[in-house]
């Protein structure tokens, strides 16, 4: 029992991307996570977390810097990001996009960035002309930190949450929502349609801004990991896209798929994320296209850190690589 514990339920990262390529679309992710425990007290817990996302969000920064600061047990096991800082909030009658920080991004940033992901957002959108509204206090989320631990209930409240706060600051303007962490905009999209709302994600917004950027191409290889947020989207030709408008040198694993992290999972299995990334690694590492000076793109803080520590080259998100190719 012990043994079928682990293989069946602790190994698996519950993405739901086994289902984007099973010929009848079995998503054995959410068959896993009905198998994972839950007791009365952690259901409570997670209840409770869902309508009040905001103040869970300042916690965790709160608790990276802390354990960052005393050298904590398992902060080893997430290098390279340090706690990000809130973004502010902003206002306007008028807007092309209303941008809906994740908590993923409001959490964590890169440590080698010389900015945030909010403020390499805001960035790009200025200098694209393209007016940009923020929505960064809320207390709901897209529902994927819960949905992943198999809290469903929670999941759909804390979403409804959010949904309804989209919905009050658009005030019935037909206006792209954009979250900047793929899996977080997989896991709104589906509800937020029914109620008449886009939502996109880094992808999207590369696609808006970057006819009005002047971007000379790189000959710098990028190396693609979609993961399973962009998988499920449909989106993987579209960062395909992005990244050749950007290098004339790309670079598409043929085993770039689930990463292993499953949001946080990761950090408690580390060993799943080796495994899951051991082949991809190998095909990036011999690729013709392959040098030293390789970038790989993914579309979530947390995978590109996992990424970044096990193939061994820097992974950022499309609008950091855009960034950076701009020089800003």
């Amino acid at each position: 029992r012990r043994e079928a514990a682990y293989d069946v339920v602790d190994s698996c990262a519950v993405d739901g991307i086994c289902g984007t390529v099973c010929p009848v679309g079995i998503d054995t992710g959410a068959m896993v996570k009905k198998r994972r425990p839950h007791g009365r007290t952690s259901t409570l817990v997670a209840n409770i977390a869902a309508r009040n996302m905001h103040t869970v969000r300042s916690a965790a920064r709160s608790m990276l810097r802390l354990a960052r600061f005393i050298g904590a047990a398992g902060s080893h096991r997430l290098p390279g990001v340090v706690a990000s800082g809130p973004v502010a909030a902003s206002r306007g009658d008028t807007c092309d996009l209303l941008y809906v920080p994740t908590c993923i991004s409001a959490t964590f940033r890169h440590e080698s960035a010389v900015r945030s992901l909010h403020d390499t957002i805001l960035m790009l959108a200025q200098g694209a002309g393209l007016r940009l509204r923020v929505l960064s206090k809320t207390d709901g989320c897209c529902g994927q930190p819960l949905s992943s631990q198999g809290y469903e209930g929670a999941a759909a409240s804390t979403s409804s949450i959010l949904l309804k706060d989209i919905q009050r600051v658009l005030a019935g303007r037909a206006v792209p929502v954009m979250l900047d962490a793929s899996t977080c905009a997989s896991a709104l999209a589906s509800a937020a349609r029914t109620e008449g709302v886009t939502v996109i994600d880094q992808i999207g917004f590369a696609e808006l801004i970057l006819p009005y950027l002047s971007i000379e191409k790189s000959t710098r290889p990028l190396v693609i990991h979609p993961g399973c947020g962009v998988a499920k989207q449909g989106n993987t030709d579209r960062l395909i896209a992005i990244a050749s408008q950007l290098s004339s040198n790309v670079i598409v694993p043929p085993s770039a798929a689930c990463c292993g992290m499953g949001g946080m999972h990761g950090i408690k299995h580390p060993e799943v994320v080796k495994a899951a990334t051991a082949d991809e690694r190998t095909e990036i590492l011999t690729h013709h296209a392959y040098d030293v000076s390789a970038i790989g793109i993914s579309v979530n803080t947390i995978c590109e850190s996992a990424l970044s520590q096990h193939i061994g080259i820097p992974f950022k998100g499309p609008v950091e690589v855009i960034a950076e190719l701009l020089k800003y």
